[in-house]
């Protein structure tokens, strides 16, 4: 595309801002307030599409400045510009957010004459494909940055992102997160580019990004599941037949093995395809955040050629502005419950199959244990959240004076909390329920049900708190009124104490055990078995781990 005629020059500017805008959102009529800004502590970004509407689906130009005079300086729109002043061709992204007046926007930086120009921004490293993400349900304006923030402390990359405020054809629209798009690039996905004659041998099998998202007419095919999986980068238009071929012939390969009698087996299962260990960071920070979206929507995951490693890695993660319990059904506001079921559309079946291998979920459990105690410790994530919301408080007066949302529902909100300082303190308090439960209920991270109120089958058992202190609760639901056994025992399999054994009536029971053994005196920590039999037959067991004091 070919860059529009310059008009008129940025020095000749006016930010006289827009006049009052009405905008139709369920239940209420809203009016977007016209704001003028004069200076800022955040970096500014300046668009002027000379009076071109940016659309959906289709780039248009415009020109661009980026002011950051530094952490210590403020920001004005009168200011020389810092990183950029130049094209770019921009659109309007997202699926349900381009619904909202506050829009996200895609773009390109470009040269003169309509090339890609690489470049960096506000500290990001050089390239061209950026992500001016709005955030607007999201009040607190930071579980995207939070979400981002988890998997760069596991040692994954996540897209960078940087704050900002921005201008739009004079026009004051609020804050933004400039991010970094998934793409392959050595300061991103760093994995081998595929070149256009990469069709045979280890050249072959490796460059490919996918993305597990909507139906939105892609290029692309259905999962065993019956998900839509694409090609993210490259795009299936810039891909050659074969290429095309061989990672969709990788995932149906990996579909079959996970949904095979074999699928736990070293060699045969999955483990064949998919990197374990991305593969379970990626889903802890899903189960943290208890994010509908997750493994349905704005799901990736890449693989290099075999020559390095070449396994399926999940992730970047990516959209957690419905996460965190920012979401109108009980089922995903609630801090508890494991929630993986989405009536509305299912999530990958390979989640459930990988959760159901207890070699899976014991390495889940080490690993969530091994966060707590290390980069996700709880109050370094209040802290977090504390700084981002100092940086921001100046700000966000003046973004919620241009979207008065605050006292608000704006989909998909479960409540209104009517302050910027209740939606972040709302956020902390979310996040310290959150964490306090799965460390209560780790070891039930496979939870068939996916987080119904009443997890239990015909016959079945949950301990909590596990791993504990001092007093576990054994929780299990029986039928009909029958003779009942639960014990516990040591890893060796010798019964230390028995905690019931006796005809107890059909419905829910809970048993607890304070850590003593039959003789009364306190066990050490460490692992420990209990078996559940009625009438005779074992009907379930599980272990429980005791912490040190």
């Amino acid at each position: 595309m070919q860059p529009l005629n310059i008009k008129t020059p940025f020095a000749e500017r006016s930010y006289q801002f827009a006049s009052l805008i009405l905008i139709l959102l369920v239940p209420s009529i809203l009016i977007a307030q016209s704001v003028q800004l004069e200076s800022t502590n955040l970096p500014l970004i300046i668009l002027d599409t000379y009076g071109e509407e940016i659309e959906e689906d289709a780039r248009i130009m415009a020109d661009m400045m980026v002011i950051s005079n530094g952490s210590d300086l403020r920001n004005t729109p009168l200011d020389p510009p810092t990183d950029y002043e130049g094209l770019v061709s921009i659109e309007i992204r997202g699926a349900s957010s381009a619904s909202f007046p506050k829009k996200s926007y895609s773009f390109e930086t470009q040269d003169g004459s309509g090339e890609n120009l690489n470049i960096k921004l506000l500290g990001m490293p050089k390239e061209n494909d950026w992500i001016l993400y709005a955030p607007y349900s999201d009040k607190t304006l930071i579980r995207n940055k939070l979400a981002f923030k988890l998997s760069l402390d596991q040692g994954h990359y996540a897209p960078r992102s940087k704050y900002c405020e921005l201008i739009l054809n004079d026009d004051y629209v609020g804050i933004y997160v400039l991010m970094e798009k998934i793409k392959i690039d050595g300061d991103r996905v760093n994995i081998t580019r595929l070149e256009v004659d990469d069709v045979e041998g280890d050249a072959l099998t490796g460059g490919y990004i996918l993305e597990v998202d909507r139906d939105d007419g892609d290029s692309g095919w259905s999962s065993l599941g019956g998900n839509n999986i694409y090609y993210h980068h490259p795009k299936a238009d810039q891909l050659e037949p074969e290429q095309r071929a061989y990672i969709r012939d990788f995932i149906t390969d990996l579909e079959n093995s996970l949904s095979g009698l074999n699928y736990k087996e070293p060699v045969l299962g999955y483990r064949s395809w998919i990197d374990v260990e991305t593969a379970i960071d990626y889903l802890l920070v899903q189960d943290l955040t208890k994010n509908s979206d997750a493994m349905r929507y704005s799901t990736y995951m890449y693989k290099d050629r075999d020559s390095k490693d070449g396994l399926l890695k999940l992730g970047p993660v990516w959209d957690f502005n419905i996460a965190f319990g920012n979401n109108n059904r009980p089922k995903w506001w609630s801090s508890t419950g494991w929630g993986r079921k989405n009536p509305l559309s299912p999530y990958l079946f390979w989640w459930d199959r990988l959760m159901s291998d207890s070699s899976f979920t014991e390495q889940y459990e080490m690993r969530w244990l091994q966060l707590r105690t290390t980069s996700w410790d709880l109050q370094s994530i209040l802290n977090y959240i504390d700084s981002n919301a100092v940086l921001l408080d100046e700000a966000q007066q003046r973004n919620f004076e241009r979207w008065p949302i605050l006292d608000n529902k704006i989909f998909p909100n479960p409540q209104v909390y009517y302050t910027y300082e209740a939606e972040i303190e709302h956020l902390k308090q979310w996040i310290t329920e959150r964490i306090a439960w799965i460390d209560s209920n780790i070891s039930t991270v496979y939870d068939p049900s996916g987080g119904d109120p009443d997890p239990f089958s015909k016959w079945g058992s949950l301990v909590v708190p596990n791993p504990f202190l001092e007093l576990a609760t054994i929780h299990f639901r029986i039928e009909e009124s029958s003779y009942t056994e639960l014990a516990i025992h040591n890893i060796r399999g010798q019964t230390i104490s028995r905690l019931l054994d006796d005809q107890i009536p059909a419905g829910l029971h809970a048993v607890d055990w304070l850590a003593i053994d039959r003789n009364g005196r306190s066990v050490p920590s460490g692992v420990y078995l209990y078996t559940l039999r009625v009438n005779g037959k074992l009907e379930a067991s599980g272990k429980l781990t005791r912490l040190p004091r």
